[in-house]
């Protein structure tokens, strides 16, 4: 199982050492757990922007449709679109990180310059 360590070879004698091994144990299913749990956050984050971008897709296609535009120049607004989002997502995530760093008043004075 995940909580065992190799098939008895050694096994601990003294009780420091059964509560090393209890100890190592449990250290190691945290470990794992965590591992776990930051890749299962990671999907679980993604797919919600990818349903999101199917459904702007999606839209962008109804109204190219409801538009009635040839299909070649469809092909190339979903391209450009895809490009922009995919550029807009990274931006505003990176952006966000640098404004949440920045202190206070000089955060103040960046959305100042920003919004004037």
């Amino acid at each position: 199982t995940i909580s065992t360590v190799g098939y008895g070879d050694l096994t601990p004698r003294s009780a420091g050492e059964r509560l090393f091994a209890i100890l190592a144990m449990m250290f190691g299913t945290g470990i794992y757990a965590y591992i776990v749990g930051e890749a299962s956050a990671m999907v679980t984050a993604r797919s919600g922007t990818e349903r999101e971008t199917i459904a702007r897709t999606k839209r962008l296609r109804e109204f190219c449709t409801d538009k009635g535009l040839p299909p070649q120049l469809q092909v190339r607004i979903r391209r450009y679109f895809r490009h922009y989002w995919k550029k807009a997502l990274t931006m505003d995530a990176m952006e966000e990180e640098f404004m949440d760093k920045l202190s206070t008043p000089l955060r103040q004075e960046v959305l100042h310059v920003l919004y004037e």
